[in-house]
């Protein structure tokens, strides 16, 4: 699995803009726009649990975490064993590929 600080260097951005057609049932990226679960606009180098208007559980709100390539990496692996508690109800990516490229999707969507 990519664990390292590069994982999105080694990810298409592309193809995870495609692959992240899975995650649009819950997540939205446009910016403080919340579904089931929170927008992911702008997502990675922020705090996990911030984003403001959306509820957290407290588990995530309470992490300490900061969404930087490997926290997102190890998350979307298996969210609930990264974060017990978390309300995330997905039982994750297991492709490594698949993962670089959806986090290197989630770089494109920065507040720029």
């Amino acid at each position: 699995m990519f664990l390292t600080g590069g994982v999105h260097a080694e990810g298409d951005p592309a193809k995870g803009k495609r692959a992240f057609a899975q995650c649009v049932a819950c997540h939205s990226i446009d910016e403080g726009k919340h579904r089931v679960g929170p927008s992911l606009h702008a997502i990675m180098g922020k705090p996990a649990g911030a984003a403001e208007g959306y509820d957290y559980s407290p588990a995530m709100r309470d992490s300490g975490l900061t969404w930087d390539d490997a926290t997102m990496a190890e998350f979307l692996a298996k969210p609930r064993d990264k974060i017990a508690g978390t309300k995330m109800a997905f039982a994750g990516i297991r492709d490594d590929k698949r993962m670089a490229d959806i986090i290197a999707y989630l770089h494109t969507l920065s507040a720029d």
